[in-house]
């Protein structure tokens, strides 16, 4: 496994920080944090790889060949995405 990885102007809010965990076998995940004390309606990041993007939490599709997510973030909310 690889060491997480802060992604450096992926997100279209600088209060909306995106780190990178790569893995061998399983995709790469990412935590997306909302730094901020108040919600983010339509937060948009760039994603490391092009892939199927699902909510790890939840397992619900978030897109399917998706270079780019949007997101909308409740305030110091951090939200688990695995890319495939």
């Amino acid at each position: 496994m690889h060491p997480p990885t802060i992604l450096r102007d992926v997100s279209s809010d600088p209060r909306v920080v995106v780190r990178a965990i790569p893995t061998e076998k399983h995709g790469t995940y990412l935590a997306v944090v909302n730094t901020d004390y108040v919600a983010k309606p339509n937060v948009t990041a760039k994603l490391p790889v092009k892939g199927k993007v699902t909510d790890a939490a939840t397992g619900e599709l978030l897109g399917a060949a998706a270079s780019e997510i949007t997101l909308s973030m409740h305030p110091c909310q951090l939200r688990a995405l695995r890319i495939e």
